[in-house]
C-alpha cells in the first residue's frame, strides 16, 4: 500500500483558477512536485498552494499526478467538482463521465429552459 497522499496544487498568482492533483508524501513534497506539472510549471514555489484531497488517496496508480484525459481520473475529479475550463459543448456531449459533470448537467438544463421559452 502506497503512502503517498492526493494533494491539490495551484498556482495563487495565476489568474485561471485551475489546479490539479499530485500524490507526495508531504506537503513540501507536493509543491516540488506542482513545479513540474502544466498548472503550477511557472510558479515560484512560496506561490504554490498544496491541500489535501483524502478522497483522492485511493486513486494513485503510479504517476505523481492524476490524469485529466484517463477516464477514471477524470471521473474522480468531476465527482469533486472538476470541469473543463473552456468546455466545447460537442466534446461535452460524447465526454465518458458526462453524466458525473455538475457543469455539464447545469449547462444541459439552462439549454431545455431556453428552449421552452422560445416556445413560449
Amino acid at each position: 500500500m502506497s503512502n503517498l497522499k492526493a494533494y491539490r496544487v495551484e498556482d495563487l498568482d495565476a489568474d485561471c483558477g485551475c489546479s490539479t492533483v499530485v500524490f507526495a508524501e508531504s506537503r513540501t513534497r507536493a509543491k516540488v512536485l506542482a513545479m513540474s506539472t502544466d498548472t503550477c510549471e511557472d510558479a515560484e514555489y512560496v506561490h504554490i498552494r498544496a491541500t489535501r484531497i483524502p478522497e483522492l488517496d485511493g486513486n494513485y496508480r503510479g504517476h505523481n499526478e492524476m490524469d485529466w484525459y484517463n477516464t477514471d481520473d477524470r471521473r474522480a475529479l468531476v465527482k469533486l467538482g472538476w470541469y473543463c475550463f473552456e468546455p466545447d459543448r460537442d466534446d461535452c456531449a460524447t465526454c465518458q463521465v458526462k453524466e458525473d459533470c455538475e457543469n455539464y448537467q447545469d449547462y444541459l438544463e439552462d439549454e431545455a429552459r431556453w428552449l421552452q421559452e422560445e416556445k413560449q
